[in-house]
């Protein structure tokens, strides 16, 4: 029986310096807990990067004040952990205490805590926490609906053998498909930008959903040149950026949020899951309807920087379904009280954002993306489908998806 762990903060935190780390091949890099008091702000206070003057075997001896860094960061993260579970490490799975090593947390050793150990314990935590397939399709797709049996049985069908985590083959090919299609329309934008025309928020997309940008607030949805000197503001931290006088590389940062906040965000992640579900993944496997027309305000962006500079975008909807369109164009009608939830969140590096800014994207081209996908349609169309995107313009960018559906 698998385990339904609820999400902390303070561990993703964790997990994303030492994916960071691991891109740029540094897998020994020591965490540091920096930022807030974590004692008064909670476990989702303190940011974590690269210790600066300290190695996992130091020449000569460890500092004292490395040990104390150390042992206050090891102290947090094992917190971390321990929330997951109920807070008692008593409830804590065997194999996540394994990889915790916890014989390192004793007698304030000041052992550093690497963004290896860090992932170890991340993927001891997914192996203990694995649903059946049945557990995980009944989670993902409830009630007893005709629409009901029909996605679990597209699920089911996905699932057909597999030995692995369901969540990885579901969610992990979905947000792959995503990946493709949301590049193929941000860097469209950014391309048309470079070439003097709007971008898809300024022009037309700017009252469709609601944004909200830290520290700024909600974006607003009636004046497009209002719009953009907000996300000016947000990109430079200036609370007198005004758009049009920005720099080339601010200009691009704006660019590139304001694309990412555009409805073909909502779109990569609906149409992604969608060709996921398809039998041979090239159409329309699963499109709820919604009531009313499929309003677009049901949809909530939220963007902000994290400490470490990293772009955040996290993305919503939840509503009510009165069909489904599956197999390209069969459709099942749903009862009163059927609901649809979409959730995703994208990560740009403070790394892979700079790069961007410095890019120009008048060159770049879709043509060999567009030809798979439009007219040649493999099956599983869009696996692989990246390698298309030229590397200078492929934006480096983390996915996590999510959905739950309700169906009587």
């Amino acid at each position: 029986m698998s385990l339904d762990v609820p999400k902390n903060d303070q561990f993703e935190k964790f997990v994303r310096f030492a994916q960071v780390q691991l891109k740029a091949k540094n897998r020994t890099a020591i965490a540091r807990a920096g930022g807030e008091d974590p004692q008064k702000g909670g476990l989702a206070a303190a940011s974590i990067s690269a210790a600066k003057g300290d190695t996992v075997a130091p020449f000569w001896w460890r500092s004292q004040h490395n040990k104390d860094e150390n042992n206050s960061t090891r102290k947090l993260f094992r917190a971390a952990v321990v929330s997951m579970f109920g807070g008692s490490m008593n409830n804590v799975p065997e194999n996540v205490k394994t990889a915790m090593k916890l014989n390192d947390y004793k007698g304030d050793k000041g052992k550093p805590l690497t963004a290896r150990r860090i992932l170890m314990v991340q993927k001891a935590i997914a192996a203990a926490t694995a649903p059946t397939p049945q557990e995980f399709v009944r989670k993902v797709v409830g009630g007893d609906g005709e629409a009901a049996q029909m996605a679990r049985g597209l699920l089911e069908r996905k699932l057909e053998g597999e030995t692995k985590d369901p969540r990885e083959v579901i969610f992990g090919e979905a947000a792959r498909n995503t990946k493709v299609l949301l590049l193929r329309s941000v860097l469209q934008d950014l391309k048309d930008i470079a070439k003097g025309k709007d971008g898809m928020f300024a022009s037309v997309d700017y009252n469709r959903c609601t944004v909200e940008l830290k520290g700024i607030g909600p974006v607003s949805k009636f004046d497009s040149t209002v719009a953009c000197d907000q996300f000016a503001r947000f990109v430079t931290g200036r609370a007198d950026a005004k758009y049009r006088k920005l720099c080339a590389s601010e200009k691009k940062k704006a660019d590139l949020v304001m694309a990412m906040a555009a409805q073909s965000s909502q779109n990569a992640l609906v149409n992604g899951i969608s060709s996921m579900m398809h039998r041979k993944g090239t159409g329309i496997g699963f499109f709820p309807v919604a009531q009313g027309g499929g309003d677009q305000q049901v949809w909530k962006v939220n963007i902000e920087f994290a400490d470490n500079g990293d772009l955040m975008v996290s993305l919503g909807a939840d509503f009510k379904v009165k069909t489904v369109i599956h197999d390209d164009n069969c459709a099942t009608m749903c009862n009163p009280g059927s609901k649809v939830k979409y959730s995703a969140e994208y990560t740009v590096t403070a790394k892979e954002l700079e790069r961007i800014s410095q890019t120009d994207f008048k060159n770049f081209s879709s043509i060999d993306l567009d030809k798979r996908i439009m007219l040649e349609k493999p099956d599983n169309m869009y696996e692989g489908a990246i390698n298309l995107i030229a590397k200078p313009y492929r934006l480096d960018v983390d996915l996590k998806i999510d959905m739950v559906s309700e169906f009587y």
